[in-house]
């Protein structure tokens, strides 16, 4: 018999509708074949992958690069396709999608199950995607009483982020406050894997979902959208056209599955509050695998009929130092309703004080200066209320920070995270990340200013005014640009003219390298200095290379404690001189450091890039060690305070104050404030003394038992009997003593008084 008539033959046999129905399950495609095994995609979970977003058409089984993938069932070859990340075998009603075929297979071959080998998983795609069916007919390889066997999933999964819309709009609204037809979503996270597997094993899509909702008691149900409440349940694929009735297209990602739960597959729908009465009720959602692990959460509401709207969320764009004041400018919406924007103030990112309300700055505004306190760091956030009474307040703006340096350094946070809600791991719709970056710098003596890679790119803030730039990436995608070409113009004439940047992130290689152009690959390599090696490390530990400064630094990242999952840092190659100053446990590169000339500059700069993102980076302590080595790498000479391994000061050490000169205004009856920083290394008895040109106590302080830490001290100018000194030079002194010895560490700093 020639191979057409036994094609033929045997897709007949194979294709008999007994024979599918006994091949309700079937054995895993990769060894162990029968055993169960970790999902790191699920059925219809969401994608945002090209060509354009779509239901996941099957799931995805992890395993080494180069293990072999063996066929599910006894079936005939269809089609081979060998081409590209996506390269497949289709036999029966099975496609084996990310492997590289078996050369010795042929379309019209007999396959026969847990025997044939149809290829090798890809290199750098760890795993194999399965389909179950034919294109239009997919259904789930992992459903009740089906499919994959044996498959053990002990594990519920996590619901989270729940979040209430005005209809199918962004205008997210209060739990407190919901009024007309509101759109409810929520985050999904099927486990298929324990606690501390890889993120893609922890993140994937629910085999069904719903909702109801409840008297305030939770005793009676008001309102259920289906008998049972379930509205969606994924045996087979929708088509592609419903993505976005079913997933929150401004939340969801590959990594993110947020549910418009309110909605129907072939329809948006909403749940109407004013069909009930205006009181107190509970929703209750709920999500569910195919091995019966559900999990639910309550959320208490209140509706209402008044006007909840609120304006806008505003765009922080800049907090900057200009000449005696702090500038913030930012972008805002003209609502017709819009009064004004209240600027939120913090010296520890965790107590919020109103700086200025709408009666200060009016709707028109776009800017606003205040006048500058003392030399401690401060955070920053806008909001934007209405003129309804009471107003409605907007979703709050990004956290900046400033601080004034020291020793009058410049340094720039640029806050370039721009993938937010619509891709990547991080889906709040305002960020601290710039903060943690200031934080980290403050908790190590220096100063910084704030800005967006938008004002860097539109001019408004100029690089080159900077001597360090701390570029933050975040969880970056192509979508959203690591670098856009203008924005690699302003470095490149940063860095040739002797700048200094830090920049961390992921995707920056697989950004500029992997997909980039031409301009933007050799951005990576003559001003970045590092080439794309790989998409995803599989590493979440980092220890610092030997012999540079970093050795002896380890640390993790991207962990449960972290803001959010990193799923896919890169790893680096050297180029133009650059070298290796931290690296993964599996020794692959994840940070670059390099000193030298840039482009055609005479002036040397220097560039320090990190593969993943500085935020993620488990604990404040280790950012802040982390931060310490890379400060002292940029400004060798620097004063600060020096961090040892757990975070704390290594030294004692009495800062220059600051303001100086310090400026009285007597005329005014306003007195100003300096501010001293100090730091202490051991538990310790701290005295501080003022004392003029002639060794005379001008004011002294009462002795101050201190702990290991960074400190401030203010004086206002006045001496012990309470009158405001005259002008001269002064000299502050710190003197400590350690409880654990007699060693007394004396510091002196001279200070400048002018009083007018």
């Amino acid at each position: 018999m020639n191979r057409i008539q036994d094609f033929i033959l045997a897709l007949a046999i194979f294709s008999s509708p007994l024979l599918l129905m006994a091949q309700s399950t079937y054995p895993w495609p990769v060894t162990p074949l029968n055993e169960s095994q970790e999902i790191s995609g699920t059925f219809c979970e969401y994608r945002d992958t090209a060509p354009s977003p779509h239901f996941h058409n099957g799931v995805d089984i992890p395993k080494t690069d180069g293990s072999p993938v063996y066929a599910v069932s006894d079936a005939v070859i269809t089609a081979i396709d060998p081409n590209g990340s996506s390269a497949y075998v289709r036999a029966g009603r099975f496609a084996y999608v990310h492997i590289a075929p078996s050369p010795a297979l042929e379309v019209g071959d007999s396959v026969y199950a847990e025997t044939t080998v149809l290829g090798t998983i890809l290199p750098g795609l760890g795993h194999v995607h399965l389909n179950d069916g034919y294109p239009g007919a997919y259904i789930n390889a992992i459903r009740p009483g089906g499919g994959l066997t044996p498959f053990i999933d002990p594990w519920p999964p996590i619901l989270s982020n729940v979040r209430f819309y005005l209809l199918d709009t962004e205008t997210q609204l209060a739990a407190g406050k919901l009024s007309g037809q509101v759109r409810i979503t929520f985050r999904v996270q099927e486990r298929n894997g324990p606690a501390g597997a890889s993120a893609s094993r922890l993140n994937n899509g629910a085999y069904w979902a719903g909702y109801k909702i409840l008297s305030r008691d939770r005793l009676q149900v008001i309102y259920s959208p289906t008998t049972d409440g379930i509205q969606y349940k994924f045996d087979n694929k929708p088509d592609n056209t419903y993505v976005h009735n079913v997933f929150d297209e401004n939340q969801s990602t590959l990594s993110n599955h947020v549910y418009n739960i309110t909605s129907r597959i072939e329809n948006k729908t909403y749940w109407d509050t004013e069909a009930f009465p205006e009181g107190d009720y509970t929703v209750m959602l709920f999500a569910g695998d195919t091995r019966d692990n559900a999990d639910t959460i309550y959320v208490d509401v209140t509706t209402t009929r008044l006007d909840l709207i609120p304006p806008a969320q505003p765009i922080l764009l800049s907090a900057i130092f200009e000449n005696d004041s702090l500038q913030f400018t930012w972008s805002g919406h003209a609502e017709a309703d819009l009064a004004g924007y209240r600027l939120h103030a913090s010296t520890n990112n965790a107590v919020w004080n109103l700086d200025a309300d709408e009666n200060e700055i009016q709707g028109d505004a776009g800017s606003y200066k205040t006048a500058l306190q003392d030399s401690s760091i401060r955070y920053f956030y806008l909001t934007a209320v209405d003129t309804a009474a009471p107003a409605n307040e907007s979703m709050q703006s990004d956290i900046y920070a400033t601080r004034i340096d020291p020793a009058s350094r410049k340094i720039l946070i640029v806050d370039g995270f721009d993938r937010t809600q619509s891709s990547g791991s991080y889906h709040e719709s305002w960020h601290p990340f710039a903060a943690t970056h200031a934080r980290a710098i403050s908790a190590n003596g220096f100063g910084c200013e704030t800005c967006t890679n938008e004002s860097v790119s539109n001019g408004d803030v100029r690089l080159t005014d900077y001597d360090a730039v701390f570029w933050v990436l975040g969880d970056e995608s192509t979508t959203d640009q690591t670098f856009s070409t203008t924005e690699q113009t302003r470095v490149r004439e940063f860095l040739t003219n002797g700048g200094y940047l830090f920049v961390s992130g992921s995707e920056i290689g697989w950004d500029l390298g992997e997909k980039g152009t031409t301009t933007d690959k050799n951005f990576l390599r003559d001003y970045l200095k590092i080439g794309y090696e790989s998409d995803d490390s599989n590493s979440y530990s980092v220890k610092g290379e030997t012999g540079t400064p970093f050795q002896g630094l380890t640390m993790s990242y991207g962990t449960s404690t972290s803001p959010y999952p990193e799923d896919y840092p890169d790893t680096f190659i050297l180029t133009g001189g650059s070298q290796s100053v931290l690296r993964y446990s599996n020794n692959k590169i994840a940070a670059a450091y390099y000193e030298g000339v840039f482009g055609n500059g005479t002036e040397p700069g220097k560039i320090f890039v990190m593969a993943f993102p500085f935020e993620t980076i488990t604990t404040s302590s280790n950012q802040n060690i982390l931060m310490r080595r890379v400060l002292d790498s940029f400004f060798p000479s620097s004063t600060a305070v020096a961090i040892s391994e757990n975070g704390l000061p290594g030294e004692f050490r009495l800062s220059q104050n600051y303001p100086n000169p310090f400026l009285l205004q007597t005329n005014t009856g306003i007195t100003r404030k300096t501010q001293i920083e100090f730091s202490v290394a051991q538990p310790s008895v701290v005295q501080f003394r003022i004392y003029d040109i002639l060794g005379r106590t001008v004011k002294k302080w009462q002795d101050q038992t201190k702990m290991p830490g960074i400190y401030h001290l203010a004086w206002d100018g006045r001496n012990k009997f309470g009158n405001q000194v005259a002008t001269g030079i002064y000299f502050w002194e710190m003197t400590a003593r350690a409880s654990k010895n007699t060693n007394n560490i004396l510091q002196r700093n001279s200070i400048k008084i002018l009083v007018r």
